[in-house]
C-alpha cells in the first residue's frame, strides 16, 4: 500500500519537477548597489520562464539575449538559446521601466546568470557579483 501510494505521488509530481525552472544562485547577488537574495532571483526567473513558456510577453520581456559581451554563464547554459527578464525590487517585473538588472535563463528555464547595465557601456551588460 505504501509503495503504491509513493509511486503514485512520484508519478504525479515528476512532470511538475521537469517543467519548473532551475533554481538560481545560492547566495546574494549584487548588481551595482542593489542586492538580490537567491529567492528574489529565483522568483524573477520563474516569472520570466512562465511568460516565455506561455507566450505571454510583457513590454517585450522576456526576450532573446545574444551575449555579445561574452559574459560568463553557467556551463550548463553554453550553446543554449538565452533569454533575459528584468530583475526589479519589490516583486516580479510588473511592466513599464525594466530597470538595469536582468536574470538570464534558457528556454527550458535553466538559470544562467544575473547581469546589469550599471557600470557597463552604452546598452551593454556586465555580470553581477555572486551570480555564478
Amino acid at each position: 500500500m505504501f509503495f503504491s501510494r509513493a509511486l503514485l505521488i512520484a508519478t504525479i509530481l515528476a512532470p511538475l519537477a521537469l517543467a519548473a525552472p532551475a533554481a538560481g544562485p545560492t547566495r546574494d547577488v549584487t548588481c551595482g548597489t542593489k542586492v538580490y537574495t537567491p529567492t528574489k532571483v529565483s522568483t524573477a526567473l520563474a516569472a520570466g520562464y512562465s511568460r516565455l513558456s506561455e507566450n505571454r510577453f510583457l513590454d517585450g520581456y522576456p526576450h532573446t539575449f545574444r551575449n555579445f559581451e561574452k559574459l560568463p554563464v553557467s556551463p550548463s547554459c553554453s550553446g543554449s538559446e538565452l533569454f533575459e527578464f528584468p530583475l526589479v525590487s519589490g516583486g516580479p517585473y510588473p511592466g513599464g521601466d525594466a530597470g538595469n538588472d536582468r536574470v538570464v535563463f534558457t528556454s527550458t528555464g535553466l538559470y544562467c546568470t544575473v547581469m546589469t547595465h550599471t557600470g557597463a557601456g552604452s546598452n551593454s551588460f556586465v555580470p553581477c557579483r555572486g551570480a555564478l
